[in-house]
């Protein structure tokens, strides 16, 4: 039989925070492989293999392009330093949470440190940062090459690092065939999902910081094929729209969804483009988002764990067949779900 390849696309021209629907059939063009030994080729993004990238010294993990991640640890500092400690990392405009190092037994930490202490601890010269020494980091689809980062000392110092992540080409898939009220909604339906997207937009601005920890590793939600990828460039009907942000699993209608990682139901509720929708809050910023749900199994506030069963996968809001759409952000930016479980290689039903 032949393999369905169900991809998710947007349908208003402004920057989305959530909605991505599904249209008719494309291909993506398989190109090179993540920067990773467990990884497959992750079709639609092309990745400019002779860049060469340097990991900073402060790089524990992660992938160092547009749409990966970063988990590094704070730097000895005592050289040039003595007597001085890192009280505070600066990314952007965002003071970061710092979180224990994963016990390699357990996969996990203990609870991080907020960002309010965090602050508070930038303020004093005594404080300690012993038990809190690694922080996350993604990067959108679209952020440059160059990234710079600020490291806080107890003395008010601050101390500069710069590195690079690679740079990507995305594939542009023309979907044709979309009904029209999908690509051009009426301005009733417009209301909605501006209305549904601002939700979104307010439940990024914040995060738990002190509850749960993402730095452990992420498990698919699902086994089934993967038919859709992370930053492919949509054109629906002809008309340009906004790339897919999420990566889709093939499943049967009602396969268990379960959670990748421990966190807080923040959302679940019915929307009109992405059908039934759920947001899990990991902490310090990074939330998976889940589309097109057949049904709920918990309730918004509930607190879960990795593993446990969260929804069953299904075919609501605008979609030519049953998929799940798993996204993942981290506040404002929007990186790629494929990297974070250890073995990217997804098995099939």
């Amino acid at each position: 039989m032949g393999r369905a390849i169900i991809f998710a696309i947007f349908v208003i021209t402004q920057p989305s925070s959530l909605h991505a629907q599904t249209g008719a059939e494309t291909k993506a063009t398989p190109t090179a492989a993540p920067n990773n030994s467990d990884s497959i080729a992750d079709k639609g993004i092309k990745s400019v293999a002779d860049q060469a990238i340097t990991p900073p010294d402060f790089f524990l993990r992660g992938q160092l392009q547009q749409g990966g991640f970063l988990i590094g640890k704070l730097p000895d500092v005592s050289r040039d330093n003595p007597g001085e400690k890192i009280v505070a990392v600066i990314y952007g405009d965002r003071h970061l949470t710092l979180s224990p190092p994963i016990n390699p037994a357990t996969g996990a930490g203990d609870k991080p440190a907020s960002n309010s202490a965090t602050k508070s601890a930038a303020k004093s010269a005594n404080a300690s940062t012993n038990d809190a020494r690694e922080f996350f980091i993604a990067f959108d689809r679209e952020d440059p090459a160059d990234q710079q980062i600020t490291f806080v000392l107890s003395n008010g110092k601050k101390i500069t690092e710069t590195f690079k992540i690679k740079q990507s080409v995305y594939d542009i898939q023309h979907v044709n065939g979309v009904m029209n009220k999908y690509v051009n909604p009426d301005a009733e339906q417009i209301d909605l999902i501006k209305k549904q997207n601002e939700m979104v937009v307010a439940l990024r601005k914040t995060s738990d910081e002190t509850n749960f920890s993402p730095l452990a590793q992420f498990i698919w939600p699902a086994e089934g094929e993967i038919s859709g990828i992370f930053g492919s460039q949509r054109v629906l009907n002809g008309e340009a729209r906004n790339p897919h942000y999420g990566v889709d699993l093939a499943l049967k209608i009602g396969t268990p969804v379960r959670a990748p990682q421990s966190g807080k139901i923040i959302l679940a509720q019915k929307f009109f483009l992405s059908g039934n929708t759920m947001v899990i809050d990991h902490g310090i910023g990074v939330q998976s988002v889940f589309m097109h749900l057949d049904s709920f199994k918990v309730k918004e506030g509930d607190v879960v764990k990795q593993g446990q069963l969260v929804a069953t996968s299904g075919n609501t809001g605008r979609t030519t067949g049953p998929h799940l759409h798993w996204q993942v952000n981290w506040y404002r930016k929007k990186f790629n779900a494929q990297f974070l479980p250890k073995n990217q290689k997804v098995a099939k039903n």
